[in-house]
């Protein structure tokens, strides 16, 4: 199931205020044009996936720096958007969210075994600082699985 900004914002308006629901429209926008031509492995447009996953937390009723690092988690690693880039316009605290989530890839030598505990250990360290990290990731993974 497609999941679209109209479905999140119908979840979000009940606990977010006007304010918060502007700054949440400025990160999917943001992520809407860093996944602007990306396509996922089954042809839908990517920015699908963001909007799924922070569905997911909204439905949790997460906090805003957590559904924004939700819209965001895949840009840093999809797009020519860098942390510094999202640290700028988002914040320390989104940032640090993203950075989180975001897999390890800068690996030389290594086995995909390797590199898979090395981000998985990544997240779990991140964790341990803010929880917010292993709840995106849960919520991304549960997406992925079901796609």
């Amino acid at each position: 199931m497609l999941v679209y900004y109209k479905d999140l914002t119908n979840v979000v308006k009940r606990y977010l205020n006007e304010s918060e629901l502007q700054q949440l429209d400025k990160a999917y926008l943001f992520a809407k044009k860093a996944h602007e031509d990306q396509k996922r492995s089954s042809g839908e447009p990517f920015i699908h996936h963001p909007l799924a996953v922070t569905l997911n937390l909204a439905i949790l009723k997460a906090s805003l720096p957590t559904l924004v690092a939700g819209l965001l988690h895949d840009v840093v690693e999809d797009s020519d958007v860098t942390l510094e880039d999202i640290k700028t316009k988002f914040g320390d605290d989104i940032a640090f969210l993203v950075d989180g989530v975001t897999k390890i890839n800068s690996f030389t030598n290594t086995s995909k075994t390797n590199a898979a505990f090395s981000s998985i250990k990544k997240v779990l360290l991140s964790g341990v600082s803010d929880v917010r990290v292993l709840i995106i990731k849960l919520c991304d993974r549960m997406h992925n699985i079901s796609t």
